[in-house]
């Protein structure tokens, strides 16, 4: 459940978007993953919280400036491994990937369906 808020900012920005295509969906669903699997590396192998975050902080600026992509939710990421239980910290990045496939797919399904609807529409005019 704590996956849902920073993939939900994603999505409702994804809908906006006036492109969208699987390029997009693809380099989001990466970043995405690789935040929650980095904010869980750190929070496992390193002790110090302080450390951890800025640790944190700055590999999530690193790799947005890497895709060339501006998602502020990635910050939120790595920052839910303070705040779950342990048993299932491990099992986070696996449950963003999940969930950002599902959303992201949706939403390239959508935009297909939508844009052969609105093509079909201009075609009647």
């Amino acid at each position: 459940m704590a996956i849902i808020p920073p993939i939900a900012v994603v999505t409702y920005e994804s809908l906006s978007m006036k492109m969208y295509s699987i390029k997009i969906a693809l380099k989001q669903i990466a970043v995405l993953f690789l935040s929650a699997s980095i904010g869980v590396f750190f929070f496992l192998t390193v002790n110090n919280w302080l450390i951890v975050s800025v640790a944190d902080l700055l590999f999530m600026y690193l790799m947005l400036k890497l895709f060339k992509m501006h998602v502020p939710a990635v910050y939120a990421f790595p920052f839910l491994a303070f705040i779950l239980p342990k048993e299932v910290i491990s099992v986070l990045p696996f449950a963003a990937l999940g969930m950002s496939i599902f959303s992201f797919g949706i939403i390239l399904i959508y935009r297909q369906y939508a844009d052969k609807m609105i093509s079909k529409i201009s075609d009647l005019k």
